[in-house]
């Protein structure tokens, strides 16, 4: 996914980034989605989300971030990226919209 860079930023994480540069945050990176499509076994999946993941990851290592977590399933990412370094990401075609985490509550 290509798209605009500014618009993959939600309102939410915008409102953040106006912390110290060096400050990190929490970021959910959203991967493009799953181009095996529906129809692929869990494996095929996984392996997908795991090759879309992987220049992402590098990416953030050489923003000073680091992924502390990864969710295949809905080909999620969350990481600590300094404020400074968070629009970076925008450029990168693998990511589909960067978010700040929210908790989720029952019903």
């Amino acid at each position: 996914m290509t798209g605009d860079p500014e618009r993959k930023i939600t309102d939410a994480l915008e409102r953040q980034l106006v912390a110290p540069p060096d400050v990190p945050l929490d970021v959910i990176v959203e991967l493009a989605p799953d181009p095996v499509g529906s129809s692929a076994t869990a494996a095929e999946m996984k392996e997908s989300f795991e090759k879309a993941a992987a220049p992402v990851n590098e990416a953030i290592a050489r923003k000073g971030g680091e992924v502390v977590d990864s969710v295949w399933l809905n080909r999620t990412l969350h990481a600590k990226v300094p404020a400074a370094n968070v629009r970076d990401l925008t450029g990168l075609e693998e990511v589909a919209a960067l978010d700040s985490p929210r908790p989720i509550e029952p019903e």
